[in-house]
């Protein structure tokens, strides 16, 4: 696997006092996503899990509902190609309806953060990525990705539930990035039980939470956080 980070020689200003230092960078790749030998997308993100990112893509925008269906990964020049074949597609592509009723304690939503930010070495490394943290209602286990795309360590978060044999209607989604109307949508498509964020939300990602029942919490420190919107997941 490529490593996700590589070193680089780089002019440093200190002051007026310019030298040339050693500083690691986070790489960044493409991979294509096939369905049914179609491209539906081509993402900018970091080398590694590239069949998680392409399975949670897909699921996540009500593209392939069927999370089993088998992956071919291919490694070109350029780009990593994953193709999916005989799956089943989503139709209407609208969001499902949200069914499951979830009481979440606030400790578990601050563990949960705990939990992400322990695990984001490479943004120690570089504060260049971002991360993603699918935890499962109640539980202590979780899936966690890094990458320079918020939606992309998401995708890879999700599809690393998904090829564990989890759905995500279970499972919270701690990330760090804003929680915008196409970060929300992508949510409530992954029929996710309650997502939380470092970052704050928007007003379409808000609305966006309200009009599909989702619990949305932002701002979110060890201290507090914001319940932008509490939908069938209560926090107690």
């Amino acid at each position: 696997m490529t490593d996700p980070l590589c070193r680089q020689e780089i002019v440093r200003y200190t002051g007026s006092i310019r030298d040339t230092r050693s500083e690691l960078l986070a790489r960044e790749v493409l991979v294509e996503v096939l369905l049914e030998g179609r491209s539906r997308a081509v993402l900018h993100c970091s080398p590694g899990q590239e069949e998680e990112l392409a399975r949670g893509h897909l699921y996540a925008t009500g593209m392939l509902r069927n999370p089993g269906t088998p992956a071919e990964i291919r490694k070109g020049h350029d780009r990593t190609t994953v193709s999916f074949l005989n799956c089943l597609a989503g139709g209407d592509h609208s969001p499902p309806d949200r069914m499951d009723e979830y009481n979440i304690r606030a400790d578990f939503v601050y563990s949960g953060l705990s939990d992400l930010e322990e695990s984001q070495s490479s943004f120690r490394s570089t504060g260049a990525t971002h991360a993603s943290l699918c935890c499962p209602i109640g539980s202590s286990e979780y899936y966690f990705a890094e990458d320079i795309s918020r939606h992309s360590a998401m995708s890879k978060a999700i599809g690393a539930a998904l090829m564990d044999g989890g759905f995500p209607e279970n499972c919270m989604l701690f990330t760090t990035g804003r929680l915008t109307g196409s970060l929300v949508h992508s949510c409530c498509y992954a029929n996710l039980a309650a997502v939380a964020s470092k970052a704050v939300a928007t007003t379409e990602g808000m609305s966006r939470a309200q009009r599909a029942n989702l619990t949305l919490i932002g701002s979110l420190t060890s201290s507090g956080f914001w319940l932008y919107n509490e939908g069938l997941t209560k926090i107690i």
